[in-house]
């Protein structure tokens, strides 16, 4: 069977600094995975070559073609770094804008992920908290129920309750293929199925969930830092 992503030889240089070396992964149709490491480790420029933000040099291949939006038909979720919102339109306002890029729009999805992460769509984004701008990203991301989801750090600033509802959220998503980096261990060691550990830009390890334990987090730690 075709893995669903496929990275193959995939380099990155910023001028003479080489951010990515020679990144191979694959990933299978419905798995989570997570991406851990430093800062600076070059998780948020994997996630930006995948989606086709920035050039690269190697291969990025989904059902082993390399056009992504041909072969999703636009059907990818993600959120990358900040959320990108209009801060003097409404929550809604903004999700209508993003919907145009959506296949099907549905409102009472939408709704329904508002009702779940608390948050007022038709109060301006430039009078919400900073937690309530991540909720509003992640609701953009997941509103048109993607194939392939990718979060660049989605447990930023939520509360505990909405921590908790996202990752039941996610969890429920059995046939999306979703793409998580974080830096908090305990909450992906909940969701993925495998964690990918980097460090300056190259992926050392991959953890399997079979092999997942209590000391998880000290095995991470070990792994990414900078020694």
């Amino acid at each position: 069977m075709v893995d669903f992503l496929e990275i193959k030889k995939l380099n990155k240089s910023v001028k003479d600094n080489r951010v990515l070396k020679n990144i191979n992964l694959k990933i299978k149709k419905g798995e989570v995975v997570g991406m851990v490491g430093l800062n600076g480790s070059g998780k948020t420029t994997l996630l930006k070559c995948v989606l086709g933000f920035v050039n690269f040099d190697g291969e990025v291949l989904f059902y082993g073609k390399s056009k992504m939006y041909k072969v999703l038909q636009n059907n990818i979720g993600f959120l990358i770094e900040n959320p990108n919102l209009y801060y003097s339109w409404t929550g809604i306002k903004n999700i209508k804008f993003w919907a145009r890029f959506c296949n099907d729009f549905d409102y009472y999805y939408v709704k329904k992920l508002a009702d779940i992460f608390e948050l007022d769509l038709h109060k301006k984004v430039k009078k919400y908290s900073l937690g309530m701008k991540q909720k509003l990203g992640i609701i953009i991301a997941l509103m048109n129920k993607p194939d392939f989801l990718i979060l660049d750090e989605p447990f930023n600033a939520l509360d505990i309750n909405s921590v908790v509802n996202l990752r039941r959220l996610l969890l429920s998503m059995k046939e999306t293929t979703i793409i998580i980096s974080s830096h908090d261990i305990k909450e992906l060691n909940k969701i993925c199925d495998r964690l990918i550990l980097m460090k300056k830009g190259e992926i050392v390890d991959i953890i399997n969930s079979s092999d997942f334990s209590s000391d998880l987090e000290e095995k991470v730690i070990g792994n990414v830092v900078n020694v």
